[in-house]
């Protein structure tokens, strides 16, 4: 089967420091990019319209003191035609107390489905209280701030998946807030939600395409896929879960390693899961040999929840690789017709960290990908040591394009 060939390709976004975790989404007409630094919107010729630092745009709405932007995700709903960009941001203190401590959820809702600008002319902007929880037990005030949001829009919600964490730095599992849709494409005052809270950690909302009736959560596939789901309209506390087991190799991988033995970056797992026509798909890694070595390999599956919670099956269970080189930092999109496409980026002791692509379309062979494609090549060995971490990035981007059914990717590489 012949490798995939890109229709376009440009420069995206200039991180100004490491591990910068890149978003990307498509609307009729333009892009919106971000990363932990900046956010800019280019036409899909790649001519940016505007751009700015992350903390200029939301300049606005954060709280006096706010010293920690951090992990953006932006989404594009094709039913509202807007654009949705959450960002997470708090004010450093160790030792608040409840009613002290301050961090927000700040979230950018574009006017129309084509901003031309940065600005409030053309976006909403929101900061919503992350350590009030609003759940249907009642209200309550924490300790608690949040990071690494992922948004699902699935009719008239718009759901945001973080991980939470005291001040003092204990882990709270994960929390799913659920927004009104229409109050934030009208930029009406926002002083209500829903929150479910204490979810099992490693749990991330799924981009939704189309309407289950539930909005779907995942982990990244190792031995078993685990889903959860919680209502749309939620009546009750009830979550649900599914596990299904899946077959081969479920050992953690081994972290990066570079070329001239430098230092081996930390495994990045990836971070997005999709939703579309009944299945979830997700990419996670796994250790595998294609001959001479243990590297990182990919692991990517198709699950069907089409009679959700009954009948849940893997239906394609595939690992990709290449001997001598470890993958990483999967994300993966799913057009109309179930084709899938995956960035993600590669590395050796031969090859500096690169960005590669890869796909199917739904008539290839169950459980295989096309040959692998070259993004960008790397051209340095990396190094950002951060709590003992080499950190490189944690995921990268991916987008469907509601104009064409075509899929945006949002690569980084070691310059």
């Amino acid at each position: 089967m012949p490798a995939f060939r890109l229709q376009s390709d440009f420069n995206g976004i200039d991180p100004r420091f490491p591990s910068p975790d890149l978003t990307i989404a498509a609307g009729p007409s333009l892009l919106v990019l971000a990363d932990n630094s900046g956010v800019a919107i280019v036409n899909k010729a790649g001519v940016g319209l505007d751009s700015k630092p992350m903390s200029e745009f939301f300049a606005s709405v954060r709280a006096r003191g706010a010293n920690r932007l951090t992990d953006p995700w932006v989404v594009y709903d094709a039913q509202s035609g807007r654009f949705f960009l959450a960002n997470s941001d708090r004010v450093d203190n160790a030792g608040c107390t409840v009613g002290t401590c301050i961090a927000h959820l700040l979230l950018a809702v574009s006017k129309s489905a084509n901003p031309r600008s940065l600005t409030p002319a053309d976006w909403y902007l929101y900061a919503l209280d992350r350590t009030l929880d609003r759940t249907l037990d009642g209200t309550t005030l924490t300790t608690n701030w949040g990071d690494f949001d992922h948004i699902a829009v699935v009719g008239d919600v718009v759901a945001i998946s973080m991980n939470m964490y005291t001040f003092a730095g204990s882990n709270q599992g994960v929390k799913v807030r659920l927004l009104d849709k229409s109050a934030l494409v009208n930029g009406a005052p926002v002083t209500s939600w829903t929150d479910f809270v204490a979810l099992p950690g490693g749990f991330r909302v799924a981009t939704m395409f189309g309407n289950p009736g539930v909005i779907f959560l995942l982990r990244s596939p190792s031995c078993s896929a685990e889903i959860l789901s919680i209502p749309l309209t939620p009546v009750s506390r009830v979550v649900t879960s599914r596990t299904v087991s899946v077959a081969g190799s479920c050992v953690s991988p081994p972290d990066v390693v570079q070329p001239g033995g430098g230092r081996p970056i930390d495994v990045v797992l990836g971070a997005q899961a999709v939703y579309r026509n009944g299945s979830l798909w997700q990419a996670g890694l796994v250790r595998s040999n294609f001959g001479s070595t243990d590297v990182s390999a990919i692991r990517w599956i198709q699950v069907d929840v089409s009679r959700w919670p009954d009948g849940v099956q893997i239906l394609q269970n595939g690992i990709h690789g290449t001997d001598g080189s470890w993958a990483f930092a999967p994300t993966l999109m799913v057009d109309s017709t179930n084709g899938m496409g995956m960035v993600y980026g590669r590395a050796g002791a031969t090859e500096f960290l690169s960005a590669y692509y890869v796909g199917r379309l739904a008539s290839d062979p169950p459980n295989t990908l096309r040959a692998p494609n070259l993004l960008k090549s790397g051209a340095a060995v990396f190094s950002f040591i951060l709590d003992g971490r080499n950190r490189y990035t944690d995921y990268f981007g991916i987008s469907l394009d509601p104009a064409d059914d075509s899929i945006w990717m949002l690569g980084m590489y070691a310059n």
